[in-house]
């Protein structure tokens, strides 16, 4: 799954640019860049991220099928 792609998808659904993100979150935009890039974020940080976008993070394991 790549998360990044999905939290670019909200915010360009909610007008909202990487800059603006990481203003609301009190972190500097080339930060955020990089944890876009990397597609690398802690579940905390999608936490935060979701409620900076007024969203909720669910996150969810499903037994695979044999």
């Amino acid at each position: 799954m790549d998360i990044s792609k999905e939290i670019r998808k909200i915010m360009i659904d909610e007008d909202i640019t990487l800059t603006s993100l990481a203003e609301r979150l009190n972190v500097t935009q080339q930060n955020m860049s990089a944890k876009f890039k990397k597609n690398d974020f802690r579940v905390s940080e999608l936490s935060s991220i979701a409620e900076a976008i007024g969203y909720e993070v669910n996150i969810s394991f499903t037994k695979k099928g044999n």
